[in-house]
């Protein structure tokens, strides 16, 4: 990343004489005579650089939190996408978000036009920018601030900070612009100022309106002063940032805009940047980001923020903690209080008694209810009640009608930003990870509830529950009982299924025929499971492939060698094939890898006699070395009387009839079959085979609740994996 001075230097050598040329020849023209001859003496390119480099020094880097020192900004700056229009005008129903949200990772906003903030600015628009906490409205003023002393903009920055504004006294606005021209070091700079504004050579960046308490009425006082600023300096282009929902005033001649979520093209480019200095670690961030089992943290990357975070806490590790909870309760302490005290921002707080866990209380009865019945958004009047129950039943708390719930809402939007309006009075969470959460800490602090009878009864089956349980599991200070009832209700799809028991019982024998010390059971189990799924032909892939990442990442390779040739591939592929071999041969012994040559061959084999045409010279080359591999491994695994049966078998040629490649793929089968203990043939029914799915599924899960839960019967709960008990 660039060094920070030689960012300065870099814009001050961007233009030269710049103030001179905007303004300089006019004020000296237009100064009274008594004044003239310290205007004369200005040294203008001098004056001009100091200005800059005194912007510069402010707004070169950004805070990050997490981040001890600065970072330069342009560094990690990714474009600001701008929505249209504000979410919170749309008049859409809830009926309609419903059916539009296909995506929790663009929750709300995934059918809004978005636009380039810079253009917009560049096309000389007055901007009341909107944002949720942590968006980037301060850092998109801080862009636009150096593009303007770079030259890519043709007026003079101006950064007004509204909090410092306000903190500085009684100060009125003009005072206390004209301090940050004080470095340029003219004569009378209020005049040179006031003629700067007049020319509409300027462009004005009021940051942070939300930022100026209402208390004392001291946000009224200085909008009253901003507005009159406004009317008198009409040429000059104003932004002004603000937070969602801080207020409900309306500048004239003004655009309302809303600073979109990040998509996912800048997610990758913030990622890019973020470790630009190394491409290692940013390509397994994203590779670990785009896990099936990360969904809950891609949707957090939408918030510039919350991304942020995520890619400190990669940072050291190179990994994401896998207790997802930790990171979720760093985003919320972010939002919920670091965010505005690593600023020194104290926000009015119309529900200022309220501590941290009330507030968490609070937003767990909203969520765990609504989550249940399978609701995201609210009406919000239904929010308002929801808030002024719960406030009336603390201690010393005024009745529910004499709670003022839309005043408590709209500073949880403005604040912390975990309710978004959507629509016209219509809000969710503003991650539907948050929502989980809450859930989650609802079912754990309820146990005797309605909702945690329903999460173990039949919650867990549902996908829609899946991060909640795993929550529920790591956030127990003793998961015993919870994992001991999950393991019980994990056999219940396949209760009645004989075809799966058959299959499972299978695979558990040859699993403990195979297994040597320090190798899990489960990972043979899975391994025999599926290759004896394919050989009967069952098509359980997605299932089999979530298992297998959630059980050792490495069993993928497996599969995405057995996956491609059942499906009938043009070629095979012999690297792929030798990896696998030599990994299961060194990882569970000769036995297993033989298995697993039979039961790629005979897919192979199967594939030709399925689909003739493809048939050319390199695959059955290429069938011929898995012929003479297979002699080879049945030497490794002592297994001669195999060895024999495989020596007799005559490899067909590629005009072979049918017949004979049926035998030859037969002969395969007959080997797995009798020799090996595979099921030969089994009739599952469709509704049986969707059990099994159920059944899969449970066990995944059952693997990432054991990953995080804090249990005392962890080995005995991981040696009945795949197993019908």
């Amino acid at each position: 990343m660039a060094a920070e001075p030689e960012i300065i230097a870099a814009i001050i050598a961007a233009s030269s004489q710049w103030i001179w040329e905007t303004i300089g020849k006019t004020a000296t023209e237009n100064i009274q005579d008594h004044m003239k001859a310290g205007w004369d003496r200005v040294n203008w390119p001098s004056a001009e650089n100091s200005y800059k480099r005194s912007l510069a020094e402010q707004h070169t880097t950004v805070r990050i939190l997490g981040k001890s020192v600065p970072v330069s900004l342009e560094d990690i700056y990714t474009d600001v996408l701008i929505l249209g229009d504000l979410s919170s005008r749309r008049t859409h129903g809830i009926e309609y978000l419903r059916r539009k949200t296909q995506d929790r990772f663009e929750l709300g906003q995934n059918n809004l036009p978005r636009e380039n903030g810079v253009r917009m600015v560049q096309e000389s628009q007055n901007l009341f920018i909107l944002g949720k906490p942590g968006a980037g409205k301060t850092t998109f003023l801080k862009h636009i601030t150096l593009q303007a002393l770079n030259g890519n903009l043709s007026r003079t920055p101006i950064f007004v900070s509204m909090k410092e504004w306000a903190d500085s006294g009684d100060v009125p606005l003009m005072p206390f612009i004209i301090k940050q021209f004080e470095v340029c070091n003219f004569p009378n700079a209020e005049t040179f100022i006031d003629l700067l504004l007049e020319s509409g050579k300027a462009i004005v960046l009021f940051d942070g309106l939300d930022e100026v308490n209402q208390e004392g009425n001291k946000r009224n006082r200085l909008m009253s002063e901003v507005d009159t600023f406004l009317r008198k300096y009409s040429k000059c282009q104003i932004l002004i940032t603000c937070r969602i929902a801080a207020t409900d005033k309306h500048f004239t001649g003004f655009r309302d805009v809303e600073i979109a979520d990040f998509s996912r093209e800048q997610v990758h480019k913030f990622v890019e940047k973020w470790f630009s200095e190394n491409p290692i670690k940013r390509a397994a961030f994203i590779d670990e980001l785009y896990r099936d089992d990360n969904q809950s943290l891609r949707e957090l990357c939408s918030v510039p923020l919350l991304l942020s975070m995520l890619c400190v806490a990669f940072e050291d590790s190179m990994q994401f903690p896998k207790r997802r909870a930790e990171l979720y309760q760093d985003a919320l302490d972010a939002l919920l209080r670091r965010w505005d005290a690593s600023r020194n921002i104290l926000r009015d707080e119309v529900y200022r008694n309220l501590s941290i866990n009330r507030k968490l209380q609070l937003f767990s009865r909203i969520a765990a209810p609504a989550f249940e019945s399978g609701e995201y958004y609210f009406q919000q009047d239904h929010l308002e009640r929801s808030i002024q129950q719960y406030l009336s039943m603390l201690p010393d708390s005024p009745d529910a009608q004499d709670i003022d719930g839309f005043a408590v809402l709209k500073a949880i939007e403005m604040q912390h930003a975990l309710f978004v309006e959507r629509a016209k009075r219509v809000y969710s969470f503003s991650h539907l990870t948050f929502q989980e959460y809450f859930t989650a800490k609802y079912i754990i602090e309820n146990q005797q509830d309605r909702t945690f009878t329903r999460l173990m009864r039949d919650a867990i089956f549902q996908p829609r529950w899946r991060e909640v349980t795993i929550l529920v599991a790591s956030l127990l200070y003793n998961a015993d009982d919870f994992c001991t009832r999950l393991k019980t209700a994990s056999n219940v799809p396949v209760a009645t299924n004989t075809p799966a028991h058959d299959l499972l019982r299978v695979a558990n024998v040859n699993s403990l025929a195979s297994v040597t010390k320090g190798i899990s059971l489960i990972e043979l189990r899975l391994l025999y499971l599926t290759m004896n799924l394919l050989v009967l032909q069952i098509d359980a892939q997605s299932r089999l492939r979530a298992l297998a990442n959630a059980v050792d990442g490495s069993l993928v390779i497996v599969m995405d060698c057995l996956f491609p040739v059942y499906s009938f591939p043009s070629e095979p592929d012999p690297t792929l094939w030798e990896t696998c071999v030599d990994f299961i041969k060194t990882r569970y012994g000769a036995m297993p890898a033989l298995d697993f040559a039979l039961t790629f061959t005979s897919l192979a084999v199967r594939s030709i006699q399925q689909k003739p045409e493809k048939l050319r010279k390199a695959k059955r080359d290429f069938l011929k070395e898995l012929h003479a591999t297979l002699i080879s491994l049945t030497r490794d695994a002592s297994q001669p009387d195999i060895a024999e049966q495989v020596r007799r078998l005559t490899l067909p040629s590629e005009s072979s009839r049918p017949a004979t490649w049926n035998k030859y793929c037969s002969s395969l089968l007959q080997i797995l079959h009798n020799k090996r203990s595979f099921v030969n043939t089994v009739d599952m029914s469709n509704s049986q085979l969707e059990e099994l799915k159920r059944y899969l599924y449970m066990q995944e899960l059952m693997i990432q609740c054991l990953n995080v839960a804090t249990v005392s019967n962890r080995s005995q709960l991981q040696a009945d994996l795949l197993q019908y008990k």
